[in-house]
């Protein structure tokens, strides 16, 4: 009976077999671990990614709204003369006072914040006295143009909101025998100092006598 005993009894593993299952599930442990480690950062970089997209278009937008915004106003852009600089917001060897005027309040309160930069700059770009832009209609021998370049600025990277500006170009067309030129902001249309103020209007002509019948 003892010899049969010793005959079917199962055969002992080799000692160097002994825990290798336990080894195998670590390495595998450690490699899913990794997997899900870089799978989390990918996903974060790629958030990041889209945020920042997000914030230039929106800084983008922002700047362009301004730059329209300030255009759509008639006396922000009188012809200036070369040299001169109108701007939203004083700037230290730009702009001594600040003359241009934004369609909201909202746009408003954000330039005269203190804690981003958000400003809107007019220069005249040279020549003084072009020629009107090409296929615009304008005869070039009875017409000249002044151009100028609008920049709309718009920083709020100090509280992480992005930065961008937006820079256009807008041609003022008049008739070359005036040869209209302004100086330091003048309104060459009102001819007054003052770009906000109206035009003052004809003095009333004089009656003609002779226009009753029998009256000359």
């Amino acid at each position: 009976m003892r010899g049969d005993a010793a005959m079917h009894a199962p055969p002992s593993l080799p000692a160097r077999q002994r825990g290798v299952a336990l080894a195998v599930a670590l390495i595998l442990l450690v490699v899913l671990t990794l997997l899900a480690l870089s799978g989390i950062r990918l996903s974060t970089m790629e958030l990041r990614m889209a945020l920042n997209d997000e914030l230039r278009v929106a800084a983008f937008e922002q700047a362009q709204s301004y730059v329209d915004g300030t255009v759509r106003k008639f006396t922000n852009t009188p012809i200036l003369a070369p040299g001169v600089t109108r701007c939203a917001r004083v700037i230290a060897g730009k702009c001594a006072t600040a003359t241009l005027q934004m369609p909201n309040s909202t746009m408003t309160n954000e330039i005269a914040s203190t804690s981003w930069d958000v400003n809107v700059l007019i220069e005249r770009i040279p020549p003084q006295n072009a020629e009107p832009p090409v296929n615009s209609g304008f005869s070039l021998s009875s017409f000249d143009a002044a151009y100028m370049q609008v920049a709309g600025m718009w920083d709020k990277n100090a509280v992480g909101l992005g930065s961008a500006t937006v820079r256009e170009g807008i041609a003022i067309v008049y008739g070359s025998a005036g040869d209209i030129t302004t100086t330091a902001g003048a309104d060459p249309f009102s001819r007054s100092e003052n770009p906000d103020a109206a035009p003052a209007p004809d003095p009333d002509p004089e009656p003609d006598p002779c226009a009753t019948p029998g009256a000359c």
